[in-house]
């Protein structure tokens, strides 16, 4: 009976998460999504080798001129070919990618519940750790952003893989849970490098005794299992030693560095936004609140500090429940390498599994406390109702500005498309102040969007912001070169700008020369930086260059950019004629 009342319980969480997602399904693509969709294109299954042998990202991702040449360390074949399996069944219907992912997190929501109820004997408790862990809502960019399958899908896979070893080390089940913790371990290396945490999430468990004071261990059977993490692990940082000469580093500021004393203050910023997005469920990232939390850094601080309060508190509160110890490690070890990334939501998606355990040991301290208090308990009960009601809440409302965030980056494709519905072969397409949405993946989404391969795009300036502080002016200096001033602002200041450059500014020049561009005076420094000319591949008045501009100018403030303002427009760029004393200048 009781297993008939969990089945109940957890269709109708199911459902409810389900319903709460359920508008990603009519999402367009953004941001990075048409690189993966470009690799998909171009495969067929004589690829999968291909695939499995390569660097998920690099240069050519970018939307942007001044990307220099390399891979990003990220090796995430069989994400990919899930790609490769979708686009073959759905094509550029973007339906059919979201249904993936959103029967992907209903997996996991469901996998969640299967590992709680190996932690606590107690249904209950079992279902309030899935329950929270299903809606939190820093879930919202996993699941309705396509590239944030990659964290679906790992964290179904280290879930499964640690299923599978409990039932291992509990059950002597056989040998089959062994091989089968190693099979999905292995999964999720290849669909996520922070699968690589697992291992030590088992050790650090296993000396918290999260299995219970009655489990018994066996050294012979932990021995076996740690050498089957070690081999499957070598293997796998030996195809990094392989494919990136060392086992990969993000480069500034996609990763920390740590060769100032920035870089620890950047792990404390991270920290502080991500204890944020887990105690008060608010949405964090790199781009959309960077520049808020920039102006106003002591309430992040003084937020981070008071996310430590409650940590702390819930660890005195419940540190004797297995549930809330398995969840504190788990969220400690796999959010640790998060912070020496840029800060996003769907980073945090597989530690979220750990805040689900925190928040079911302190309801099952809270309940023991208080059970034989008839008022405490129904105040208890009312504020789990309250925070089911909030987290909801909290996830339509991130949506709300996701949706915005979302077609506003599909609108540069559609005023791209009505501008100019067939383009001459070989057309070159160059924007100006190019929305920031749209700068990693730009040139893919064009050449599929038109199903032309001989179509070349690309931003000459991104936006530094989504407001419009800042604008770029076009003049003509020759048949075939353009100078571009910007006024209000610095070339490559913003943290977007500098976020596609790598950190290696010295290499503009050959950057350049990856959409045939040449800059006419290459700058010895970024730093005060107003001014950019270019040397085009075709003349100006050739039929097939075509220059246009983003334009964000009315966009004042974030609150602009979330509702109250039209959306910027892409429009054909103006290009002036120098004024006749810089014409002398120059």
């Amino acid at each position: 009976m009781n297993q008939f009342r969990d089945g109940r319980w957890m269709v109708g969480l199911i459902a409810l998460a389900a319903v709460l997602h359920a508008d990603s399904l009519i999402y367009p693509f953004i941001i990075d999504d048409y690189v993966y969709l470009e690799t998909a294109d171009q495969a067929g299954w004589e690829d999968v080798s291909t695939i499995l042998s390569t660097a998920t990202m690099d240069h050519d991702a970018s939307g942007v001129w001044w990307t220099p040449f390399g891979d990003l360390p990220f090796y995430r074949p069989l994400a990919i070919l899930t790609f490769v399996l979708d686009y073959h069944i759905w094509g550029l219907n973007a339906f059919g990618f979201h249904l993936t992912n959103l029967l992907l997190n209903l997996l996991c929501i469901w996998l969640t519940w299967r590992l709680a109820r190996h932690l606590t004997a107690d249904r209950s408790i079992a279902f309030a750790a899935a329950a929270v862990f299903a809606l939190h809502p820093a879930h919202n960019e996993a699941v309705m952003w396509i590239s944030g399958r990659f964290d679906l899908l790992v964290c179904a896979c280290v879930l499964a893989s640690l299923i599978a070893y409990m039932r291992w080390q509990r059950d002597r089940a056989g040998q089959r849970w062994a091989w089968l913790c190693l099979f999905f371990f292995a999964l999720g290396l290849g669909c996520k490098e922070t699968a690589i945490i697992l291992p030590a999430v088992v050790v650090f468990g296993e000396l918290l005794r999260w299995r219970g004071r009655e489990a018994t261990y066996r050294l012979g059977e932990l021995a076996v299992g740690a050498l089957g993490f070690t081999v499957v692990g070598v293997a796998y940082l030996g195809q990094r030693f392989v494919l990136f000469g060392g086992l990969g580093t993000l480069p500034p500021p996609y990763g920390v560095d740590f060769s100032t004393s920035r870089g620890f203050l950047d792990v404390i910023w991270n920290l502080c936004q991500y204890l944020l997005d887990f105690v008060f469920l608010v949405q964090i990232d790199a781009i959309y609140l960077a520049a808020f939390w920039d102006k106003y850094p002591f309430l992040l601080y003084a937020a981070g500090l008071a996310g430590l309060a409650v940590v702390a508190y819930c660890w005195m509160l419940a540190a004797k429940r297995e549930v809330l110890r398995a969840g504190m490690v788990w969220a400690a070890l796999f959010t640790a390498p998060a912070l020496m990334a840029m800060p996003g939501e769907r980073n945090i998606y597989l530690s979220c599994v750990g805040v689900g355990f925190i928040g079911a040991g302190v309801l099952a301290a809270l309940r023991a406390r208080w059970q034989d208090s008839p008022l405490r308990f129904q105040r208890l009960k009312r504020v789990a109702t309250v925070a089911v009601v909030v987290g909801s809440a909290m996830t339509l409302i991130e949506h709300g500005f996701m949706w915005r965030v979302a077609f506003g980056s599909e609108q540069v494709y559609r005023d791209l498309m009505t501008a100019m519905p067939d383009p001459p072969p070989g057309a070159r397409i160059y924007v100006v102040n190019q929305c920031p949405l749209n700068a990693v993946g730009f040139n893919q989404g064009v050449r599929l969007r038109y199903g032309r391969r001989d179509i070349t795009a690309c931003a000459l300036t991104l936006s530094p912001h989504m407001e419009g502080f800042s604008y770029d002016e076009v003049y003509r200096t020759g048949p075939d070169t353009v100078r571009v001033d910007r006024v209000g602002g610095e070339f490559f200041e913003s943290f977007v700008e500098r976020f596609l450059m790598f950190n290696r500014p010295k290499q503009l020049q050959e950057s350049a020369g990856r959409f045939d561009l040449s800059l006419v005076n290459s700058p010895d420094s970024i730093e005060g930086l107003t001014e950019l000319e270019f040397k085009l591949p075709l003349d100006l008045d050739d039929e097939r260059v075509f220059l246009f501009h983003w334009d964000n100018r009315h966009v004042q403030s974030l609150t602009d950019v979330i509702w109250r303002a039209e959306w910027p427009q892409l429009v054909t760029c103006p290009i002036q004629s120098l004024p006749d004393d810089a014409l002398v200048q120059h």
